[in-house]
């Protein structure tokens, strides 16, 4: 991989989706994790839940690498989802 490709933060899960789960504090939205043998549970923001570096780079049929999927769910988030399935959830 190149510098660029390890350097994102690529979530597994959408923070916009992270967030309807989360308790919003002052700080931002936590949610409450547990470490990887489930003994421990810790408030963790949203920002640093299910992420890992450079999850969604793909490579396309020319092996150029490219970061379209992350972009995508970016642009989603950005947007105000405020119709259809999602109004009742605010």
């Amino acid at each position: 991989m190149r510098d660029n490709q390890t350097n994102t933060r690529d979530h597994h899960v959408p923070r916009m989706y992270l967030r309807r789960f989360a308790r919003h504090r002052p700080g931002g939205a936590q949610l409450m994790a547990a470490s990887t043998d489930l003994t421990a549970r810790f408030p963790a923001s949203v920002n640093d839940v299910a992420v890992e570096r450079g999850f969604y780079w793909g490579t396309d049929v020319d092996g150029i690498p490219h970061h379209h999927l992350e972009e995508f769910f970016t642009t989603l988030e950005g947007t105000d989802l405020n119709f259809g399935l999602f109004a009742g959830f605010r």
